[in-house]
């Protein structure tokens, strides 16, 4: 280290043009902690500085950080720390106004400053990682208690710091009023408790289901002693209303074919998902299967990695998983390309939108035909008048003395589920419909005919079914009968009551689609029923069924083959003009499934099957079980 001193401080423009400084993984004794403070306490350009797993002496290298007052990322983790290394590492996180990451994971970070690291003077944003600091109980009640006044936090990683159920809890409450965070890691955080993490769930599903909520990556991933297992499944189904989330790690959970049957409902609903893990989770055939079926639908899912565990597991049982897998890659693939088409056509509109554009300066000079970088510099003399016109960039440099070799996390694993080169391709159109016109208005038609036709009718519940989405039709079906009942039958506040509960309370199975706005009305308004508390909802419930359901039902294979899939109990015919949902349920036969007391239903998953399931095995798999119905009596 003193060579380096040397060699920094015999070239005199280091100071002023060196902004990147990496010693990690070095084992800096006492003296060459000396050495590299004295040039550090040298006011200087760096931004990046690395002394992580170093083992310096951090009472002498943090008193001279104030000399590196434009520092930007700060990386001291895993290394041992005094009272009095905190104590000036929390006076200088006050005074740098640029630092915007801070990782101090493995540092055993004491509860007293918490508020430095957490509420620091940069307002633009700041990046805090506190991994493996085991917090426990306390430190997580702290660091909630802390959060609240931190409104510039972008993003927090908590792994691996056994917070537990009251933690987690204290830390998700601190959260709720932050808008600026982005990104939310809590993996390795749910230890195995005498009590399930209920209150810790419902918290994060609270802050996640949020109007404003502004996060956009959640990792939930677990770890051998610390496992969600199927207490996973209410985030999932409830993450469905959310429209922030792009990316979600719940890898580790060991949630098996239930949790991959939440999944794929996630999978259907979500359109802004488009990077999930979700390896050592106990998933089987039937699981990926539902996964699969879900893709179906889904065009924003472009990064899996592949669940190399669960797989080579389900395969020694079931080697129909392995074609599966295949299936799935294949769909990861087709959205990747997919999305790089949009992106290619994005970028041309906005070429061609630059055209005409014309930028003069108060001469009225034209500089479109100018190279960019003059451009930028004059730009920058316009904003900041101590550069003068047409000066150029500063030179910067890097320097690395890092011992440390990659490891996995750093190298792109060259077998990934999806493409690993960018593709182009042309745009993918929607193939036009046989006899079927493509407007708003011929799929309302369309709707009307289905909805007062009785083959038509049981085709689109057993296709919504399949598809994960059959609530929607069920619940216009139901808001279609309360709407005809009259308004001093004394069954009504019940009525109203049991549908809110089952369709619109936050959690619920069958959950469906619905704004907060409307949400919020019919909650405000539930204590005293009309006929009509449920007519706002129902008419955007047929709004997205037109726009979504209804064109792909009439592309269906189900719809071309126009069978009904379930035998018909009578002979009957369904109202030519209205079917309702009760009239509906007497056409179908659902005796393969057991409904259980208080509305509850137990789920069986196989996990090696002999045969081929059918889709209404993955269908109730996800769903739930509908309505019991006995079949009827054999004739004599």
């Amino acid at each position: 280290m003193k060579q380096v001193r040397e060699m920094l401080e015999a070239n005199t423009q280091m100071l002023d043009s060196l902004t990147k400084l990496d010693v990690s993984h070095n084992r800096l004794d006492s003296q060459a902690s000396q050495h590299l403070a004295h040039w550090l306490e040298r006011p200087n350009a760096l931004q990046h500085l690395n002394l992580s797993s170093t083992f310096l002496d951090c009472d002498v290298v943090f008193q001279a950080l104030p000399g590196c007052m434009q520092l930007t990322k700060l990386d001291v983790s895993y290394n041992k720390m005094t009272v009095t290394a905190w104590q000036d590492m929390a006076l200088y996180i006050k005074a740098c106004l640029f630092l915007e990451h801070l990782d101090v994971s493995g540092c055993q970070v004491p509860i007293e400053v918490f508020p430095d690291i957490v509420t620091g003077p940069n307002q633009r944003g700041c990046h805090v990682y506190l991994r493996d600091n085991n917090l426990g109980i306390m430190g997580g009640k702290a660091l909630g208690f802390a959060i609240k006044s931190a409104t510039h936090i972008v993003s927090l990683d908590l792994s691996d710091n056994d917070l537990r159920e009251e933690g987690l809890v204290a830390v998700i409450e601190g959260l709720m009023s932050s808008t600026s965070l982005k990104t939310l890691i809590l993996n390795g955080n749910f230890g195995r408790a005498k009590k399930s993490p209920g209150d810790s769930i419902q918290g994060l599903l609270k802050l996640m289901t949020q109007v404003t909520c502004p996060i956009s990556t959640l990792g939930v991933a677990g770890s051998p002693k610390a496992d969600l297992r199927s207490e996973i499944c209410p985030l999932l189904t409830g993450l469905v209303t959310n429209t922030s989330l792009t990316s979600l790690d719940i890898s580790g959970n060991d949630m098996g074919n239930q949790g991959a049957a939440a999944l794929s409902r996630l999978l259907h609903r979500h359109t802004a998902l488009s990077t999930l893990h979700m390896d050592n989770n106990s998933v089987g055939y039937v699981g990926y299967q539902s996964v699969l079926l879900a893709l179906d639908n889904n065009t924003s899912l472009r990064y899996l990695p592949a669940p190399y565990s669960d797989v080579n597991m389900a395969a020694k049982s079931d080697p129909r998983v392995l074609p599966i897998m295949a299936e799935i890659s294949a769909k990861i693939h087709s959205n990747c390309q997919l999305g790089e088409s949009r992106k290619k056509e994005k970028e041309t509109d906005e070429e061609e939108s630059m055209v005409d554009l014309k930028i003069r300066t108060p001469d009225q000079e034209d500089l479109t035909s100018r190279p960019w970088p003059l451009l930028r510099s004059q730009s920058a003399s316009m904003w900041n008048p101590s550069i003068p016109s047409g000066a150029r960039p500063r030179e910067t440099s890097t320097l690395s003395l890092s011992s440390r070799r990659k490891g996995k996390e750093e190298m792109r694993h060259p077998h990934t589920v999806g493409p690993m080169n960018k593709m182009r391709s042309a745009p993918l159109r929607r193939p036009a419909l046989e006899g079927v016109s493509g407007s708003v208005k011929d799929y309302h038609a369309e709707l009307k005919r289905i909805v007062s036709t009785k083959k038509l009718a049981v085709l689109f519940r057993e296709y919504l079914h399949q598809c994960f989405n059959s609530e929607n039709f069920s619940f216009w079906l139901e808001a279609e009968e309360y709407r005809n009942i009259d308004e001093n039958d004394p069954s009504l506040p019940k009525r109203a009551q049991q549908m809110y509960d089952k369709y619109l309370s936050d959690g619920t199975l069958f959950e469906v689609n619905l704004s907060a706005k409307i949400k919020k009305h019919v909650s405000d308004n539930i204590a005293t029923p009309t006929s009509k508390l449920y007519q706002e909802a129902q008419n955007a419930i047929w709004s997205l069924m037109v726009s979504d359901c209804v064109p792909n039902f009439l592309k269906s294979e189900l719809y071309k083959a126009g069978a009904p899939p379930r035998r018909i109990r009578s002979t009957k015919a369904l109202n030519p003009n209205f079917c309702t949902m009760r009239m509906l349920e007497d056409f179908l036969v659902s005796g393969e499934v057991d409904q259980r007391d208080s509305g509850k239903s137990e789920i069986s998953i196989h996990t090696a099957l002999s045969t081929e399931p059918t889709r209404r095995e993955l269908s109730s798999l996800a769903l739930g079980p509908p309505p019991t119905r006995q079949p009827p009596p054999p004739p004599e």
